[in-house]
């Protein structure tokens, strides 16, 4: 059995590119499709008085998250299938992301 589509779990961490260097090092031989998919971090409100302020601090962390998702997808060197950036539960996603199919 090969692989044909590999979902990677990574962070805003230099250690993502060690992981995705790992799954591209299988994908390649078989010519599998690579994915992404990264957890990002939501800003709790503390108060009623920082909401305003925490929408715009969420779309920068999103557009960080973005852009190094993006960067550590051209430091590949293999085509990235997808990214998925989530919020909340990651489980949840991954099984989401992942089509199901029988064994």
């Amino acid at each position: 059995m090969s692989y044909t589509h590999i979902l990677v779990a990574v962070a805003v961490t230099p250690e993502s590119h060690q992981l995705l260097a790992k799954a591209v090092s299988i994908a390649r031989p078989v010519q599998a499709k690579v994915s992404l998919i990264t957890l990002a971090s939501d800003p709790e409100l503390y108060n009623q008085f920082a909401a305003p302020m925490m929408e715009d601090l969420r779309a920068v962390m999103h557009e960080e998250t973005e852009n190094f998702l993006k960067m550590l997808g051209e430091r590949a060197d293999y085509p990235i299938e997808q990214t998925f950036i989530t919020y909340g539960e990651l489980s949840q996603h991954i099984f989401g992301c992942v089509p199901q199919t029988p064994c």
